[in-house]
Formats: structure tokens, C-alpha cells, sequence
């Protein structure tokens, strides 16, 4: 009987895009897809890359076609969807040229797998910026940008070795800025205090401002020079 001879693919895991530390990619960045091919997979038999986050089971997301080569840069939309845990994989697909008849133009052929990679987007924070001074029980704006479709941050405020929670959840628009945060009285003033901005589906996008400063307030309230108008002190009282 009639057998097929086709081509075979294998995406290159073995790059250090794969490794277990950078399987994390960020929208808005570029990655290098590499890969090689057993047979003829020249400009008569192009190929299209594709990435899916449940294996393929329900939504494949199209990267490029055609692509012809062993390599392919990848410029991350900022709009892709995001998601929090590493159950995407990527595969090559062979396409084929569309005959004259227009049928069938494409036809899949051996797909290759790689390990499970994420997409996620970009936290950073803009204020406050390095030595601010934050006056304790004083009022005082913080922003950020982001990248990529966040939907919520959480905000904390470190110091003094503890962690204190600005705002549980804020909206994280593309500009951001929290209502102004009143220091609560209960942090202990220090001069390497930070503020961590976290993605709240994703606790692995997070960002941390410039150490500042956060100083305690003195004010005289009574009996102190100048309080009352012809105040008058005495010599030996």
C-alpha cells in the first residue's frame, strides 16, 4: 500500500531561553525560537509557528506564517493573553502550498513540543523615587506602569524587616497611581524603605521601587516659645 514520507521537526529546548529561570517570558520582549528539520522544508514547504496553553486542547494562537528556516524572532505582542502558571507549549507545523485548485492549502504534518513556558506582563514602579521622604502619618501618591493586560496589583509598603499592606487590590491601568497612601503610624522609620507592587493572579510579576526614606514627625503642641503672643520667660524660671 501508499505510504507518506514526510518531513520531521524539533523545536531546540536545549537554548537558554528554555532554561528553568527564563521559561518566564515577558510581553513586549522578544525570544529567539530555534529549531531544526529533517527534510524538505524549504519555500515550497513553509511553516507556521503556533503556541496553545492547554496543549492544544482548545485555542491555538497563531505566531507566524509562513516561516521558512531554522529560527525565528519573536517580538511578544503586549496583547497576548496572559496566564499564571506554565502550561503553554509551543509547536512547528509544515504548510503546504495551496495547488491551483485552492484546495486544502494547508496540511499538518509532525508536530514537536517544547517544555512549558508562561506569558506575563511587566510591573514597575515610579514612585516613590530614591530618598523620597515619607513623613510618618503624612499623606503621598504612588504609581507605576505596566505592561501587558494586568487587571489588579497589590501593594505593599517594606520596612524596618516588616511588610506592611498598602491597598489590597488596585486597579493596575497602563499609567497608574493608587489613592494617596497615608504611612501608618505603626511603621518604624527607616532609610531603606520600599514599596512591591504584585500582580494579583500572577505573584511572580512583581516589581519594587527605589529604597526611601520614611521619617517620624516632631511638633511642639504647648508651652514652647512664641505659642501666645507677649509671652514673656524669665531668667531662673
Amino acid at each position: 500500500p501508499a505510504f507518506t514520507i514526510r518531513c520531521k521537526l524539533n523545536i531546540d529546548t536545549t537554548t537558554a531561553i528554555w532554561a528553568d529561570g527564563a521559561r518566564r517570558w515577558v510581553v513586549g520582549t522578544g525570544k529567539i525560537i530555534d529549531w531544526t528539520n529533517t527534510g524538505p522544508t524549504g519555500s515550497t514547504n513553509p511553516l507556521a509557528l503556533e503556541w496553545s496553553r492547554d496543549n492544544f486542547a482548545s485555542e491555538v494562537v497563531l505566531i507566524a506564517k509562513p516561516v521558512t528556516g531554522t529560527s525565528f524572532a519573536w517580538d511578544i505582542p503586549v496583547t497576548s493573553t496572559l496566564f499564571s502558571g506554565y502550561d503553554a507549549k509551543m509547536r512547528i507545523r509544515t504548510l503546504r502550498i495551496a495547488d491551483e485548485s485552492g484546495t486544502e492549502p494547508y496540511s499538518e504534518f509532525v508536530i514537536s513540543d517544547t517544555k512549558k513556558f508562561k506569558l506575563s506582563g511587566k510591573l514597575e514602579v515610579t514612585k516613590p523615587l530614591l530618598n523620597d521622604i515619607y513623613l510618618v502619618n503624612s499623606s503621598y501618591p504612588i504609581s507605576w506602569t505596566r505592561t501587558g493586560n494586568i487587571a489588579n496589583v497589590k501593594i505593599e509598603c517594606i520596612a524596618s524587616g516588616d511588610t506592611f499592606v498598602v491597598e489590597p487590590s488596585e486597579p493596575a491601568a497602563q499609567q497608574g497611581i493608587a489613592p494617596p497612601w497615608t504611612v501608618q503610624r505603626t511603621i518604624t522609620p527607616t532609610l531603606s524603605a520600599k514599596i512591591r507592587l504584585t500582580d494579583i493572579n500572577d505573584a511572580e510579576v512583581l516589581d519594587e521601587s527605589d529604597t526611601f526614606i520614611i521619617s517620624a514627625k516632631l511638633q511642639l503642641t504647648a508651652n514652647h516659645p512664641g505659642e501666645f503672643s507677649g509671652q514673656e520667660f524669665l531668667i531662673g524660671t
